[in-house]
């Protein structure tokens, strides 16, 4: 299966070299991967995260409609049970290819819709996400107030902090219904 090409993705899919310090030679970098880039509705769906560097996780949506949505390990996801049981601690070590859900987790995650182009983006910071200027309700009020630009809010909000501390990575499929 194709793997989609990352946008503006400061990570590769393909080569990962685990160590704990950044440099020029060996910068922090993470990386999604999907087993493709077109589903239908109804489809089951998962995707790989992996960083250069052991790091805090966060993952961010964008549905066709607009609607983005904060995942966090920490937290529960709005049916009451906590996202770590989909997306397992919120401790990516360096060079571990997670896949999203977990093997074991409580259910599947499957396509609903509505058809159209969706969006994942992923964050890893070295400390505590808040600590460097991560912080889901300043992303959820710009995205609220401009919903197509997410994907530039979400850039600008991570724009100056330091690329020792933070990586991030996109990528973008489309989803159509089955007819």
């Amino acid at each position: 299966s194709p793997n989609p090409t990352p946008e503006k993705s400061a990570g590769n899919s393909t080569r990962i070299n685990p160590t704990t310090e950044s440099s020029p030679e060996n910068p922090f970098d993470i990386s999604i991967a999907l087993p493709r880039t077109n589903f239908k509705i109804g489809d089951e769906f998962k995707f790989t995260l992996q960083a250069t560097k052991e790091c805090n996780f966060r993952v961010y949506t964008l549905d066709a409609n607009d609607q983005e949505t904060a995942h966090d390990p920490t937290k529960k996801n709005e049916y009451g049970i906590q996202n770590s049981a989909f997306m397992g601690t919120q401790t990516l070590k360096a060079g571990e290819l997670r896949t999203v859900p977990i093997p074991g987790a409580p259910g599947r995650a499957v396509i609903q819709g509505p058809a159209g182009e969706y969006h994942i983006f992923a964050v890893c910071g070295r400390d505590d996400l808040a600590e460097i200027g991560i912080v889901d309700e300043r992303l959820q009020d710009a995205s609220r107030k401009s919903k197509r630009n997410f994907k530039f809010i979400f850039e600008e909000e991570l724009e100056g902090i330091n690329r020792n501390l933070l990586a991030k990575a996109a990528v973008k499929y489309t989803v159509v219904a089955d007819k």
